[in-house]
């Protein structure tokens, strides 16, 4: 079933018509006041889940300081996904690379159905950044508390009714508040998510680097060493980082040896078939060379997927994924 809305110019058209014979300046005030009550774009049910485009507020753009003016957000909520006691909805927020859109982001790196594959009981939540040009910056994200106030608004628009119902038994109700927050990036995408570490005013659990580490390592070993040494009886924070390109090797080199300088354990030097998935599970920092191109990274070998089944996330579903937990990670290519 598909449901198609409104688009932004289809929007503006409508507020401009309804306005005929007022000034222009009447008829952009009133098309902008149309278009601001209407945050859900875009539904569509597929066979694994529910996918909105959302034009938020709290998008990335547009910013103040920025050209780009795209505010799509892309959420996928799983068909099996549901809220449960604790009413708190563990959310994986993504970052993509340069020179890309989260649209084709997205489909091209399989990120739904990786997440549904995992039977993690999450959601999947894709900001759009500066659209297929090289430019690191991620707006509004990048300002303090931006990821907090970007994430209430999603929460909040998930809760409306007209997605309650659409969504059924993996609605969202209004009691249910942000989870577990996992950051991942592709690419371009890791330096909004060390901006996101250093103030976005909301605990990150992990993070999934693929072929996305060009530089900022202290930002990423403060955040890790800082959990590691007060909580080192639990496994709360956790990095994985799998890597391919020579920058991103050396930038991974750098910063396993500033952990070691803080006294974090690594796990690194693995091959992506070398890795026991008891390791992927229990270890706080683990570097991984890939043997997939830089835009396959994290999809390819299902990097992804294997991440969230090794995760914190509380999982509903039951799996055999960690059958064999000490043996070497099973490595699966995606067509």
């Amino acid at each position: 079933m598909t449901e198609r809305t409104l688009s932004r110019r289809a929007l503006l058209g409508a507020a401009t018509a309804a306005v005929a014979g007022l000034s222009s300046l009447s008829s952009n005030a009133r098309a902008t006041s149309v278009y601001k009550r209407e945050k859900i774009r875009d539904i569509w049910r597929g066979r694994r889940g529910t996918t909105i485009w959302m034009d938020l507020d709290t998008s990335p753009f547009p910013h103040k300081n920025k050209p780009w003016g795209d505010p799509t957000t892309i959420v996928f909520v799983p068909h099996h996904f549901r809220v449960r006691g604790t009413y708190r909805v563990d959310t994986i927020v993504h970052f993509h690379g340069y020179r890309d859109t989260a649209d084709d982001a997205m489909k091209r790196h399989q990120l739904r159905e990786q997440l549904d594959d995992s039977r993690q009981n999450a959601i999947l939540v894709i900001p759009q950044g500066p659209v297929r040009a090289e430019d690191p910056s991620f707006g509004k994200l990048d300002e303090p508390d931006g990821m907090l106030n970007f994430l209430t608004e999603v929460r909040k628009t998930l809760q409306s009714p007209r997605l309650q119902a659409q969504m059924k038994a993996s609605g969202i109700p209004n009691v249910a508040r942000i989870g577990k927050l996992i950051l991942s990036a592709h690419s371009g995408g890791f330096a909004a998510l060390t901006k996101c570490i250093q103030h976005g005013g909301y605990d990150i659990q992990e993070i999934y680097l693929f072929d996305a580490l060009y530089g900022r390592t202290p930002v990423f070993a403060d955040w890790l060493a800082s959990d590691y040494h007060n909580n080192k009886g639990q496994l709360r924070r956790k990095l994985i980082s799998f890597y391919a390109d020579k920058p991103v090797i050396k930038a991974n080199e750098r910063l396993i040896r500033e952990l070691g300088r803080r006294g974090v354990s690594t796990v690194n030097g693995l091959g992506e078939g070398a890795i026991s998935k008891q390791a992927m599970t229990e270890e706080r920092a683990i570097f991984i060379r890939s043997q997939s191109a830089h835009q396959r990274v994290s999809w390819s070998t299902n990097a992804l997927r294997d991440c969230l089944y090794a995760s914190s996330l509380e999982r509903r579903l039951k799996s055999t994924w960690f059958q064999d937990r000490h043996a070497p990670r099973r490595i699966e290519h995606r067509k």
